[in-house]
């Protein structure tokens, strides 16, 4: 007979940034704790987890239909759940995850306790959706909020959200983080020396200041933004500014025809020993628009972080405080940027200030506070 203190993730993929939550639970519930996990659409990059390295990795092969410009998904994960009848499900949030909304009501029938875990609102559909729509997708989501058992978000601004419209829940705050030791571990294996000789292979002086971008070479990411700041500095500031964008994307070749005039190295994607190497070469980085967990390697690199205010953001942008670890520009145009991202770059002093906090930050985004917090919502539930 099946036990009752199975715990399940069931999230529709895993990338590879939620390894660490996953694997830590493992150990917090062993056997007990099952994550089901399926791929991406086909014709995406991968970013799921296949061989997740815990006891009980499911993977599921998910299915996936595209109805009038609406994307569908489903997770052949019904039967495990009335079959393994676990103590507790943890459901990504998603309006267009179809098996969400039958593992929510078999939940309730089974006496299966319902944790959602999400960022509270989803300013990025706003970036594809028409006001009407998104009305109605949040209050379908808010709908499902109230009737859960708990909730983990990611940010306290996602709590205070969610209480503001009324779910009268408890909200627990995980950060949407990285496994920052080892983010500061692989920063502390770079050399000045090692960041001079890397300077120099890709073409930046050594008296250049380095702007870095860092993500995916697409339309919403808005990255002609990104060599538009990088031109405008370049003419109006005495200092001499190069650009250093990593990345892959559809756009990718499209960007590097519209830079070749200026100085900017285009490195592809970068990561682990080779993105700090890279990271570390930089002064600040410039995210223009839908700013996600590049922020933390940001900060954990020691860099200040500069974007656009609005521009459909993740919750993450919630670690930046204007002015302390970074700024926020009023404007997305470039002559009006260039000259405050110019002040900022010029002042030693103050990029140095910059630098101290947001390292600051990124120790205040452990992974441990990520984990405890789940461990709380488990705890919380099970025992109501």
């Amino acid at each position: 007979m099946a036990t009752k203190d199975k715990i399940a993730l069931i999230s529709l993929i895993l990338p590879s940034y939620k390894v660490f939550i996953c694997e830590a639970l493992d150990k917090q519930y062993s056997d007990n704790f099952f994550v089901l996990h399926g791929q991406e659409r086909t014709g995406t990059t991968p970013r799921d987890i296949t061989d997740l390295p815990i006891q009980n990795n499911i993977n599921v092969k998910n299915k996936y239909w595209l109805i009038k410009g609406i994307d569908l998904s489903w997770m052949p994960v019904i039967w495990w759940l009335l079959s393994n009848r676990p103590k507790t499900i943890i459901l990504g949030d998603g309006v267009r995850i179809l098996n969400n909304y039958v593992l929510h009501f078999l939940s309730k029938l089974i006496g299966t306790k319902v944790l959602y875990y999400t960022h509270g609102y989803n300013h990025q559909a706003d970036f594809s959706r028409n006001s009407s729509v998104q009305s109605v997708t949040e209050r379908i989501r808010q709908f499902y909020f109230k009737h859960s058992d708990a909730l983990i978000v990611y940010t306290q601004a996602n709590k205070a959200y969610l209480k503001e419209v009324g779910i009268d829940k408890e909200i627990f705050v995980s950060p949407n983080t990285l496994d920052t030791p080892k983010l500061f571990e692989r920063q502390a294996e770079v050399s000045r020396e090692m960041i001079k000789k890397l300077k120099q292979s890709f073409g930046a002086e050594e008296h250049q200041k380095v702007i870095v971008y860092l993500g995916r070479m697409v339309a919403e990411k808005e990255v002609n933004l990104f060599v538009d700041l990088i031109r405008q500095l370049n003419l109006i500031s005495k200092s001499s500014y190069f650009g250093l964008a990593i990345g892959d994307g559809a756009l990718l070749e499209e960007l590097k025809e519209y830079s070749r005039d200026l100085p900017i190295h285009f490195c592809g994607h970068q990561s682990g020993q080779e993105l700090a190497d890279y990271l570390a070469c930089s002064d600040c980085m410039f995210i223009p628009s839908h700013v996600g967990l590049a922020i933390v390697e940001s900060f954990c690199a020691g860099k200040p972080f500069i974007t656009c205010e609005g521009r459909h953001h993740s919750p993450e942008i919630d670690y930046l405080e204007h002015d302390v670890n970074g700024i926020i520009l009023k404007t997305a145009d470039p002559q009006k940027m260039a000259p405050e991202v110019a002040q900022i770059l010029d002042d030693e002093k103050k990029l140095s200030q910059m630098s101290h906090e947001a390292i600051k930050t990124a120790h205040d985004l452990h992974p441990d506070d990520a984990v405890g917090a789940f461990v709380k919502a488990i705890e919380y539930v099970n025992t109501k």
